[in-house]
């Protein structure tokens, strides 16, 4: 999970400075502006939105997985046989009081 965090703030570190030197059309850190740079940093922040997405889906995922909620199982009364649905009593034996 954290690995897709690491790779959106990768990512991130790739594209934008490849954006910010095509939008603001002078060379800086010694990237030139181009359309080939300008296509690379969007696809790189695609890629960070996309990791970013699959870091916050696993989070809630996890979350709504959470262990300590487990399902409570309903408890049978004794006031509440019903011996048609008995299968472990043996039909010669008499029924339970």
């Amino acid at each position: 999970m954290a690995f897709n965090l690491v790779l959106a703030l990768i990512w991130l570190m790739i594209g934008l400075p490849l954006v910010a030197v095509n939008v603001i059309g002078q060379p800086m850190l010694g990237l030139e502006p181009g359309q080939p740079g300008l296509t690379m940093g969007i696809v790189a922040l695609l890629l960070a939105v996309y990791n970013l997405a699959r870091f916050y889906a696993a989070r809630s995922s996890r979350q709504r997985r959470d262990p300590a909620k487990k399902v409570k199982r309903r408890v049978v009364h004794e006031d509440e046989y019903h011996p048609e649905f008995d299968f472990t009593r043996r039909d010669d034996a008499p029924p339970p009081p």
